[in-house]
């Protein structure tokens, strides 16, 4: 199917509410310097001065967006359901995408935290179902089980719909001629057609190289096996680590690792927007990644002649080293990787004359 066809159901109609820019620092949020361990772990705040993340897209495929958490609604765009087919991402049943959402872009309003990239703009598309969120992929091994099939969980309408996702999310930036970070915290231990179909994408649609990158979730199986999307090669796959950098591991869930991870972020107990305009904490690869796909949008908005790949790569390249193997470059450090980037020319001013200086 072609990409025209696949964008079709994905209409976004604008912001919901304006993107204001508030006078505030996200330091200033009354939950940052309490609560958001994690978010300084990524030394953010450099980097924050030449970028936040504006005009820059990050597409949520999750379980849909809480449009009206008072920490989102200034950053949403209105996106579109492939759970139950209809043109609005910003329904949550679960949680998760809110969650995710808010590690990325929370706004600096005064209110709860701060995103990573806070003036980020979000299309919320929702693509996991309300019950088992980003979990739902691990069972879907083989959705012709007669045992596994019938169970809406896993089926193989939410393989295709993740898909989708991922494909309609795209097109969108290439209509609205817009730099996009497509954040994906689910995946599957089943390639099931992800690579073929990101493949297909990209080569059919050239011109997305240069738009639109991918971040996927590693998954919490303690496991060196690929899961996918993150595993495929157009995918950076993100791991988690700990408040003390290393794998962060709680109970019988840890972050997967191996030489098909790209980088790591922090994972571990991570506060950010839930519902009913609430605040949660929550641990996982899932949140790592948005960290890194936010942070990808605060270079972008700090340089607007790179690519979502060039900006990665400035992330892979100046990361904090780490003792743990299998975690790719290391652990995300935004400010360091903003450090690389060569800052604008300034603009020469122009001669002011003494007051005392006349023409004759």
């Amino acid at each position: 199917m072609k990409g025209s066809t696949l964008c079709s159901g994905l209409i976004v109609l604008g912001l919901l509410l304006s993107n204001e820019v508030y006078a505030a620092e996200p330091t200033t949020e009354p939950d940052y310097a309490t609560r958001q361990q994690g978010l300084q772990q990524t030394n953010p705040v450099a980097a924050w001065q030449r970028g936040q993340g504006k005009d820059v897209v990050v597409a949520v495929l999750d379980t849909g967006v809480q449009s009206s958490h008072p920490d989102l609604n200034g950053n949403l765009l209105l996106g579109y359901d492939y759970v139950d087919n209809q043109s609005d991402g910003s329904v949550d049943p679960n949680g998760h995408g809110t969650h995710i959402a808010g590690i990325i872009a929370a706004l600096v309003n005064g209110v709860g935290i701060t995103g990573i990239a806070p003036q980020a703009e979000i299309l919320p598309v929702r693509v996991l179902n309300d019950v088992k969120g980003s979990e739902a992929m691990a069972y879907c091994e083989d959705y012709n089980d007669p045992e596994t099939a019938p169970n809406p969980n896993c089926s193989k309408r939410t393989m295709l719909s993740t898909i989708k996702g991922i494909q309609s999310a795209a097109l969108y930036a290439l209509t609205k001629n817009k730099r996009m970070v497509i954040n994906a915290s689910f995946g599957s231990p089943a390639e099931n057609g992800y690579c073929a179909a990101i493949d297909k994408l990209f080569s059919d649609h050239p011109e997305l190289e240069n738009s639109v990158i991918i971040v996927a979730a590693a998954m919490n199986e303690n496991t060196s096996a690929e899961r996918y999307p993150a595993a495929c090669s157009r995918v950076f796959a993100v791991a988690a680590v700990d408040e003390n950098d290393a794998r962060w591991t709680e109970g019988p869930r840890a972050s997967n690792f191996g030489s098909w991870v790209s980088i790591a972020a922090p994972g571990k107990q991570v506060y950010s927007t839930w519902l009913e305009g609430a605040y949660r904490s929550q641990s996982g690869t899932s949140m790592a990644t948005p960290f890194v796909a936010g942070a990808v949008a605060v270079l972008l908005s700090a340089d607007p002649s790179l690519s979502p790949k060039q900006a990665m790569q400035y992330l892979l390249d100046n990361t904090d080293p780490l003792s743990d193997s299998g975690l790719g470059a290391g652990r995300l450090n935004l400010s360091k990787a903003m450090s690389a980037i060569p800052a604008p020319p300034v603009a020469p001013t122009a001669p002011v004359a003494p007051s005392n200086f006349s023409i004759q």
